[in-house]
């Protein structure tokens, strides 16, 4: 067929390579592609050859890989490569399609749905129609930390998200790497269970120089949250040694922008279309080399906050031991090394019943003793009696407080509240016998065994044994209140941290407050249940060692792991707020929501992260008491190690780029010699083009290595006074008084 002379002139000035004072050379030129990735490292330009580095500084020299398919990069049948022929075919960042083809010829009908993940990307992208496609996307492959596409790291898509083409991508783009690798995809649970069976299908040319201790899969950070919570630690980069403090949704962000021109590639024939993603992926690249002294600077800038890291970890041993805490070590290090140990980041189960643990237990129990009794007890079950009245005073008590809220809601939300009336009239109705009443439903006294006044009346109106049935129900419930009140504590935080950092404008802010409120009504909701169940317990057990742990729930026990008590100038304001008129009854109970800050003079862990009392000091219960605090211990240890290998990375990324900006300049210098059969006119153009070329280079490290000179000696210094085991700046101890700190400087 014919080529147009712009892709002819293309491809000979890539064949040419007439920017390096080469001769013309067929073969592979994809490593003009790799030597523009000035931060990742590469044996022999920035950094040692791997043999020369000692085993315990390897993880500095760890490689980032991120992948992802776009179903946005298609590519309509409106030309072949008969008649739109591909001169660069897997010299950039394409894979060289004969092989990849050959692979995939293997798997025509192969077909992978994730059963894990919840983002319906993969499964919709694998039914949709595909008529008139040649190309229903692309997978990518980009550095995780810089954001740079990967050397033939894409691959078209013909139906969906294979493994087969992830498979042959990953062969490609990491064919020569050295260095460990951390590989980053959504759906690794899935692609990863059989990801080197499908590697020794390859051909033996095509192996990976890697072994499987030398690649470690994780899933980024806002996908992993998707997926079954098995998993989230397993799978979670936070755990992860050499993994600094990336998000690794870099190529995300990637796709947003090559995705500007999806609608034009879209229409083009397909080796035109790859030519023209190949422009758009090394200008990409190019602005990031561009800009990577910034990016660095300010990445540094704002990581080195030593004062973050501190008191945590001395605070832990003196409330919980120092035996503790070692035995929380060994248990983290021992995980770290071998995932088939216990988790220490997810929490055990522990021995409490849950109120649907209770309830089922109940309805067994009944079952087996209708069996023993021959006969079939009156108003169906006693525990299905109990759950109902339960489960309807759980309904009053939210519809109360909707009410209250709502006191002054439009007319939308009036209806709405009205329809829950009667549709909780409806259900008391069939508890107690229809009646009329003459009072709103919320109000209306079920007459629970509870409520009479002592254990005799109990005895002369209950059924034998409800009340006891009653008191276990209590229990459980109290426990689940205080369990959805800590998730809701969790969730709450989580998201006004989100919120605070991301959201901007007054759309996404009045959502997100919508969001946050919802969470609120929750925890207030979950308050509210625990303070009823619990006071119900009292009615039927009176004092006992059960008071130990579950309390009293005041209002400001209700914070969270990282949060703090009101000063005073705060519940002074707050009852200001609320004397105005301006705070209403759901808001007035919610606790100081701003997280720990430096220069906080009290730091209090609320007893209900405890779950337990402080007179019962057995060792199971010490266990089932400091699991919270282990968890918080683990997760705090591994953000101070995340933190300071961030910083260690980074300042080796300066070094790598120092380093390659040098190599880089002795290359261009022997570039001038390799010509030596040509004529003196050619020599000396090409002398003065290889000459131009070091000047530029060695301009280029002076300058970053100046520029960085401060930054470099600042996290050096942080790398060489830093303790190890100092974590966070938290404490434990009931009254804390907190010495300034001077800055000598």
């Amino acid at each position: 067929g014919k080529m147009p002379a712009f892709d002819m002139w293309k491809g000979l000035e890539i064949m040419t390579e007439n920017r390096t004072g080469r001769r013309p050379r067929i073969g592979n030129f994809a490593w003009r592609v790799s030597a523009g990735v000035l931060a990742c490292p590469h044996p022999g330009w920035n950094m040692p050859e791997v043999s020369e580095i000692e085993e315990v500084k390897r993880w500095l020299y760890t490689l980032f890989i991120a992948l992802d398919a776009n179903y946005r990069a298609q590519n309509a049948v409106v030309s072949s490569d008969e008649r739109d022929p591909l001169l660069s075919d897997g010299w950039g960042y394409f894979v060289e399609k004969g092989p990849y083809l050959e692979h995939l010829h293997k798997f025509v009908s192969q077909e992978e749905i994730s059963t894990c993940s919840g983002f319906a990307a993969t499964f919709l992208a694998n039914i949709k129609n595909v008529r008139g496609l040649c190309t229903t996307g692309v997978v990518g492959c980009t550095c995780a930390r810089h954001g740079v596409w990967w050397k033939r790291g894409f691959g078209n898509l013909q139906r969906g998200e294979r493994h087969c083409n992830v498979d042959g991508v990953v062969v490609q783009a990491l064919n020569d790497v050295e260095v460990e690798v951390v590989i980053l995809y959504d759906i690794v649970c899935q692609w990863g269970i059989h990801f080197w069976e499908h590697m020794a299908k390859f051909p033996d040319d095509a192996h990976l120089k890697l072994t499987q201790d030398a690649i470690i899969m994780c899933m980024p950070k806002f996908h992993l949250w998707a997926h079954k919570p098995q998993c989230h630690t397993r799978f979670s980069f936070n755990y992860v040694r050499s993994s600094g403090q990336m998000h690794g949704e870099t190529i995300e962000e990637n796709w947003a922008d090559s995705n500007k021109a999806s609608a034009q590639t879209k229409m083009m024939g397909p080796d035109a279309r790859q030519d023209m993603l190949d422009d758009i992926f090394g200008f990409h690249n190019y602005r990031i080399m561009e800009s990577f002294d910034e990016y660095a600077a300010l990445s540094l800038g704002v990581r080195v906050h030593r004062d973050d890291f501190e008191r945590f970890d001395e605070g832990i041993i003196s409330y919980c031991g120092k035996a503790t805490t070692a035995q929380w070590l060994a248990l983290v290090t021992a995980w770290e090394k071998d995932h088939s140990w216990p988790c220490p980041y997810e929490a055990t189960l522990q021995g409490n019943e849950t109120l649907q643990e209770v309830e089922l237990a109940l309805a067994r129990e009944e079952h087996e003793a209708v069996k023993r009794a021959g006969g079939v007890r009156q108003l169906s079950s006693l525990s299905s009696f109990l759950m109902s009245g339960i489960q309807i005073e759980e309904t009053q008590r939210i519809l109360e407080m909707e009410v209250k809220a709502l006191a002054m809601g439009t007319v939308y939300q009036q209806l709405d509240i009205q329809k829950q009336r009667s549709s909780l009239l409806h259900k008391i109705n069939r508890f107690c016998g229809l009646q009329q009443v003459a009072f709103n439903v919320e109000s209306i006294k079920l007459f629970m065994p509870s409520e009479l006044d002592d254990d005799n009346q109990r005895a002369r109106v209950c059924t034998p044994g409800v009340a006891e049935m009653e008191s276990h129900m209590r229990e459980a419930e109290s426990r689940d209140s205080l369990q959805r009140l800590r998730s809701g504590l969790r969730n709450h935080a989580a998201s006004h941290l989100f919120t605070v950092k991301n959201v901007t404008g007054q759309n996404s802010t009045t959502r997100n407050q919508g969001i946050l409120w919802t969470i609120q009504m929750n925890i207030h909701a979950n308050k509210l249940r625990y303070r009823y169940s619990r006071n119900v317990l009292f009615r039927l057990r009176g004092h006992g060692p059960w008071e130990d742990e579950l309390r009293l729930l005041r209002d400001e026990d209700i914070r969270g792991l990282n949060e703090r008590l009101q000063t005073e100038d705060e519940l002074h304001e707050q009852q200001r707020l609320r004397d105005l008129g301006v705070m209403d009854a759901i808001g007035e109970s919610l606790t100081n929501w701003n997280p720990v800050q430096r220069g906080d003079s009290r730091r209090v862990l609320s007893w209900i992260w405890y779950n337990s009392g402080t007179k019962d000091n057995t060792p199971a219960t010490m266990e089932e008491k400091f699991t919270a605090l282990r968890i918080e211990w683990c997760k705090a240890r591994a953000r101070m190690l995340r933190w300071e290998e961030e910083i260690q990375l980074l300042d080796e990324e300066m070094r790598r780029v120092i380093s390659f900006a040098d190599w880089k300049a002795r290359w261009w210098s022997e570039r001038a010699k390799l010509r030596p059969d040509a004529s003196p006119e050619l020599q000396e153009g090409l002398k003065a083009f290889a000459l131009e070329h070091t000047i530029s280079e060695g301009c280029k490290k002076a300058r970053i290595a100046e520029k960085w000179a401060p930054l470099r000696r600042l996290a050096q210094e942080y790398q060489w006074n830093l303790p190890v085991e100092i974590i966070l700046e938290y404490q434990l101890q009931e009254e804390v008084v907190e010495e300034e700190v001077v800055d000598d400087e």
